[in-house]
């Protein structure tokens, strides 16, 4: 496996797991990509007061589907593939100065672009306030985005293991 470099990429989902990131702790969701030629790269939709909007939203305008979490050894949840219904996405990967030495840079994913062939209505944007409520935040970014929710995407009993 190799990372994604700068560029334009189709891409598919390989996962998506709702973590707790750095010293604060902030709650985000952490998306992966897999392009054709298996190179992988992460983004993170943070779930804070400020960004939660915009990584709902996006999340919804993705297809996701939070029926059937998959729970990890350390009582995380996760999600697979088929909790998407847009199965393939466009991502516009970008390379940034890292924060620590900008003589340095890392590729950053700076946009999600999904077919638009949906009949997606962006809808006028409302305040998401925490806490973390996976349900009613999600149908909340769906309403203002004029997107339907997917049916049970399945428990994945069925399913192979992620790794």
């Amino acid at each position: 496996m190799s990372w994604m470099k700068s560029g334009t990429h189709k891409c598919t989902i390989k996962d998506a797991n709702f973590q707790k990131i750095g010293q604060k702790g902030t709650e985000a969701i952490v998306v992966e990509f897999e392009n054709e030629a298996g190179e992988t790269i992460k983004w993170t939709g943070f779930l804070t007061e400020k960004a939660a909007e915009k990584t709902w939203n996006k999340l919804a305008e993705m297809g996701f589907n939070d029926d059937n979490p998959f729970k990890n050894t350390d009582g995380s949840i996760f999600y697979k593939a088929n909790h998407f219904s847009v199965k393939s996405f466009e991502i516009i990967v970008e390379d940034e100065p890292a924060y620590n030495d900008p003589s340095k840079t890392y590729a950053k994913v700076k946009w999600i672009n999904v077919p638009r062939g949906n009949n997606f209505n962006k809808a006028a944007p409302t305040t998401v306030t925490p806490p973390l409520n996976i349900k009613n935040s999600l149908a909340a970014a769906r309403a203002r985005m004029g997107v339907k929710k997917v049916e049970n995407p399945g428990t994945g009993d069925n399913d192979p293991l992620p790794f």
